[in-house]
């Protein structure tokens, strides 16, 4: 989660920089930011700039082979290394609160606090590699509240506080269904609608994108 906010972070601070005018099939003018990859419709007639017609643009991430990398249209291919690698590589392992013991030196409750309304224990895990994160669990439920962790980046150390909500059941599994996240000065909200357990997954789904490839080998 934590790169997937920090990305969002850095398109709400691009300062923008545009490419010359392109046009798509449709014969419509548009601009593409060289710093973010944004697309914005472009007036000819006016050369002025309108709406941005691409939203949030294009962000992947993934692990292979012990390899953390991104791929977005801000930032282009890269590779992690140090903390960030740490924490997205703990990130990859789906069932890591499952094993916590193999994935954290400790995990230490340090106090009962309030949050959202509800009593929660307040404990501090401490990763193998990487930095401490900090949770909130419901003391009547045991469910996860809130997350606090700052994660390191190409452009420094962020801030992040999700608050985790509407826990409903996908299956026999209980899921939350909400998510509010604090970066910085931005609040990102997450809504999931569905979710399914083990679909088939197409195997070029897990392809290592050619850029990153590219990267990898240098």
């Amino acid at each position: 989660m934590g790169s997937r906010l920090l990305d969002l972070f850095r398109l709400g601070r691009c300062s923008h920089e545009f490419s010359w005018p392109r046009r798509w099939p449709d014969g419509e003018y548009y601009q593409v930011c060289l710093l973010c990859g944004e697309e914005y419709k472009y007036d000819w007639k006016t050369m002025s700039r309108l709406e941005r017609v691409t939203g949030l643009g294009k962000m992947q991430e993934g692990v292979s082979d012990g390899v953390a990398w991104t791929l977005s249209s801000m930032q282009g291919p890269h590779l992690k290394e140090g903390d960030e690698k740490a924490e997205s590589l703990l990130q990859s392992k789906f069932n890591s609160d499952l094993n916590w013991r193999d994935q954290f030196k400790s995990a230490e409750t340090v106090a009962v606090e309030t949050v959202e309304g509800k009593e929660c224990y307040k404990v501090v895990l401490t990763p193998k590699a990487g930095s401490p994160s900090t949770r909130w669990f419901d003391k009547d439920t045991n469910l996860l509240v809130k997350m606090s962790m700052t994660a390191k980046s190409p452009m420094g150390e962020v801030q992040s506080d999700s608050v985790v909500s509407e826990y409903r059941k996908e299956g026999d599994v209980l899921v939350p269904h909400k998510i509010i996240s604090k970066v910085a000065t931005m609040e990102l909200q997450m809504t999931v609608e569905s979710v399914q357990h083990n679909p088939e997954i197409p195997k070029e789904t897990f392809d290592v994108p050619a850029e990153v490839k590219a990267l990898m080998k240098k």
